[in-house]
């Protein structure tokens, strides 16, 4: 009981987070706090608790603090008396008074008062805590009742009574108390000293002033000390004593009461626990509290406070700290506003705002408070509490600009529950789609499929979903027109902390232009390929009609020959079935000639499909055979056997294959000595690629020249238009290849083409 002046002493301050929380931790305690004017004439602060433990007085006292004594009793009065006198002398006291109840029950009331005084020494107010100890009293007046029922027989007697020797050893015992106790004093006491009939506990001074007591054989009264029992508990006894003497004067030893005191000793040190989980409760908030005496024009603030704003001391805060100062100077008009509204209307105070740290950074703080004034009079304090709220702040900003971001995004953001209704569409959607939000709200995105999606598209798109990954791809739609468009989409699970998927969020991108300008694109670059073949079949003409010439002049010769042998007498058969022979053969040679060039030159749309590349590059030789051996070119293969197939467009790369060679033909052109072109393949690229090679021995190119060959519109010839190179290598890059060139030794180029085995359909 010792500690709840100091304990409930910040209560009676507000020191507290709230109203609310002061309500709460005032109403575990069963006590009530209140704060009067110095002279105790005016009330100005008052527990909740007072109801339950004054009743009707409790309302009287807040009209008459004095009120509170009007039913003492009579013979308590001059208690109450002489701690007024000893106020007047003193800052503080203590007494127990009885007070009649309105049902004629007796209250035993324990005050605490203390007079606190401004910095300047002047009565501030006085503050006091009234305690129920109705239930202590009753225990004590139990023990006197019993103390005067045996004081008849033994002088001092109490529960029982005790006698000891010289030696201090008890030699005599009478009315032992019951349970652990009364056990104990019968069976460990009797020719023992007092500390010697087990685990002694005291307090070291107090053993120490007892023991120098006994030394000079003087009475002793109430030595209140303990025993820890074997089996652990413990007991806890009071001692009152008188030393004995025979008749010629000698010490013979004490004789007194014992009393056991286990109980209240329990009761005592659950009441010192919940005063120490009350002060733990005051110092864990994360709050700092204010109390602003307005009559004195002073401000009470928590350490709390001071080490939020970043003060080590209240009294630095203090003396560095005004609240009109701190205040944000965007936040001020309205913070000011609001504690002007609580002084002069008393309404509650409820602001977020930012504060001037000591560092000189700001700090945001949600502050509440409240006034308290008399009834119908001026307010007389202002107590409240901040809370640091800067991380929720920076959240709540945070949340704003990704809103802002989701709101305002070119792509459409669809957000979904994990039946794939939708609960959120930013308005992006709503532009492309046609649908506003509520007409798509708690339906499923499906309402936009346009039936010409291949449905094992959807089946994996929820598999890999409901399995916690995202997904990606092109998905044909409909829009609430009716008009159809294409949409790159990505999908995401959303999961809770717990990685459980609650929701999913869908990019949703229009590519419906892209797709548009991307097919014309294709469209384009396919009729530049064509031109760049029926340009290389214009460049080959001298010499494709050179090749024609020969079949179809030898059907002009053999036809001859056949016309003269059927027109002699007998008609010669056999040499006219010969010569027919040999004029089929030559026009199978000359529609071989022309249906190689048509298969070159026409018109197709892409298509690529597993081929054989070195019989590919074979038959694009048969091709440009017809205007090598006019240069007298020799070709030289060295193709590796049993390459795997490789899907591409077989007319693609029959043109670049084309092109290169002709380029190591023209090379060669004019060059003396032998002039041979050599072509290989091979696998590349730890076997997942095919190289091919196409290799003359004419002039060779500088390096310089090497790199810029395959730049648009650069040629070393003096016709060329420098496009043929440059589509090669767009070609063999969309087939996921590379193409490049570089010098001989000794003279001559090689074309490197490699292509990758995993190439797909387009």
């Amino acid at each position: 009981m010792g500690n709840w002046q100091s304990t409930l002493q910040p209560i009676a301050t507000h020191e507290t987070a709230s109203e609310d929380e002061a309500s709460s931790l005032l109403g575990a305690i069963d006590a009530v706090v209140y704060a009067l004017s110095p002279d105790g004439r005016e009330l100005r602060y008052l527990s909740p608790g007072a109801e339950k433990l004054l009743g009707g007085a409790a309302q009287r006292m807040r009209q008459d603090p004095e009120a509170r004594h009007a039913t003492v009793l009579a013979p308590d009065r001059p208690r109450l008396e002489a701690l007024a006198r000893h106020l007047a002398e003193n800052d503080g006291g203590e007494v127990e008074y009885r007070l009649a109840q309105e049902d004629g029950s007796i209250l035993w009331l324990r005050e605490r008062c203390r007079l606190q005084r401004s910095a300047d020494g002047l009565p501030w107010r006085l503050i006091g805590t009234l305690v129920d100890v109705t239930l202590s009293r009753r225990l004590i007046d139990s023990l006197r009742d019993s103390e005067a029922r045996f004081r008849s027989l033994v002088e001092l007697s109490s529960d029982w009574y005790w006698q000891q020797d010289a030696e201090f050893r008890f030699i005599e015992f009478s009315g032992a108390p019951a349970g652990p106790a009364g056990r104990y004093v019968n069976a460990s006491l009797l020719g023992r000293r007092r500390w010697e009939g087990g685990a002694f506990i005291c307090a070291d001074e107090v053993w120490a002033v007892h023991q120098a007591t006994l030394a000079r054989h003087e009475p002793f009264q109430d030595f209140e000390y303990g025993i820890e029992l074997p089996e652990g508990d413990r007991v806890y006894f009071s001692s009152s004593g008188e030393p004995v003497y025979d008749e010629r004067g000698n010490f013979r030893g004490y004789r007194g009461v014992g009393r056991d005191i286990t109980a209240r000793r329990r009761m005592e040190e659950a009441l010192r626990e919940n005063e120490a989980r009350l002060l733990l409760v005051l110092e864990a908030t994360t709050e700092g509290v204010w109390d602003y005496d307005v009559r004195a024009g002073d401000t009470y603030f928590s350490l709390h406070f001071a080490e939020l704003l970043g003060y080590g001391s209240q009294a630095e805060l203090k003396k560095n700290f005004r609240f009109a100062d701190a205040l944000h100077p965007e936040d001020r008009a309205a913070a000011v506003a609001a504690q002007e509204r609580t002084l002069s209307q008393g309404l509650r105070f409820d602001q977020t705002y930012r504060l001037r740290c000591r560092d000189g950074s700001y700090r945001w703080f949600h502050g509440r408070g409240i006034a308290v004034a008399e009834p119908g009079g001026p307010v007389l304090r202002f107590v409240g509490a901040i809370a640091d709220v800067t991380a929720q702040k920076a959240a709540e900003l945070e949340l704003r600009r990704l809103s802002v971001a989701i709101e305002q995004s070119p792509v459409s953001i669809v957000i979904t529950d994990i039946a794939g209704n939708i609960e959120y569409v930013n308005p992006r959607f709503c532009q492309v789609t046609g649908y506003s939000f509520l007409e798509v709200r708690g339906r499923n995105p499906r309402l936009l499929k346009s039936g010409q999606m291949d449905p094992q598209v959807y089946v994996e798109m929820w598999n890999a979903l409901t399995q916690g990954r995202q997904w990606s791809g092109e998905l044909h739609n409909r829009k609430k027109s009716g008009e159809y468009f294409w949409e790159a989409v990505r999908i995401f699970p959303l999961l809770s902390d717990t990685g459980k998927i609650t929701h999913f969020m869908a990019l949703r991108e229009d590519i419906t232009l892209k797709k548009e300008v991307a097919a014309r694109e294709a469209l384009r670059q396919e009729e530049m390929r064509h031109h760049a073949r029926l340009a290389a079949m214009g460049e080959m003409a001298a010499a494709l009609a050179h090749e024609l010439n020969q079949p179809l002049a030898a059907i002009a010769n053999f036809s001859d020959v056949a016309l003269h042998a059927l027109s002699t007498e007998p008609a010669n058969l056999g040499q006219a079935g010969e010569l027919a022979r040999l004029i089929k053969s030559q026009a199978l040679r000359a529609g071989e000639i022309v249906w190689r060039i048509r298969e070159f030159s026409k018109k197709q749309a892409p298509r690529r499909e597993a081929t054989d590349l070195n019989l590919l590059i074979r038959d694009v030789v048969r091709l440009a055979d017809i205007a090598a051996r006019h240069s007298e070119i020799v070709f030289d293969f060295d193709l590796a056997p049993e390459l795997p197939e490789v899907a591409v467009d077989r007319v693609q790369i029959e043109q670049v294959l084309l092109n290169l060679i002709r380029n190591g033909v023209e090379a060669m052109e004019g060059m003396t000595g032998e002039r041979r072109l050599s072509l290989t393949s091979r696998l590349a690229e730890g076997e997942t690629a095919v190289q091919i090679a196409v290799s003359d021995r004419g002039c060779g190119l500088p390096n310089r020249i090497a790199v810029d060959l395959f730049t648009p519109f650069f040629s070393t010839k003096s016709q060329g238009l420098g496009m043929g190179l440059a589509i090669s290598r767009g070609i063999v890059e969309a087939h996921g290849g590379k193409l490049w060139a570089g010098p001989n030794e000794g003279g001559g180029t090689t074309f490197q083409l490699i292509l990758p085995l995993g190439t797909s359909n387009d």
